[in-house]
């Protein structure tokens, strides 16, 4: 629960410091839910997790920073 709070705090700072990273973040969010198969949840600890069918593609924080599995 912390880390999803300190995760929402970063997207604000994001919003604030840095508007094109906000906006980048939200065209990737957009153009990954168009992917067949894929879905979007919160991830545990912060930002956007992206599934395809049920394995975790990767996920996104709210300042940029993103964890993609590569095997």
């Amino acid at each position: 629960m912390l880390t999803q709070a300190f995760d929402s705090g970063l997207g604000v700072l994001t919003f604030v410091t840095a508007p094109r990273v906000a906006g980048s973040i939200r065209s990737i969010k957009r153009l990954l839910r168009t992917w067949m198969g894929v879905s979007m949840s919160r991830h545990p600890l912060g930002g956007s997790q992206f599934n395809c069918n049920g394995t975790e593609l990767g996920h996104i924080h709210s300042n940029g920073v993103a964890d993609l599995r590569l095997t």
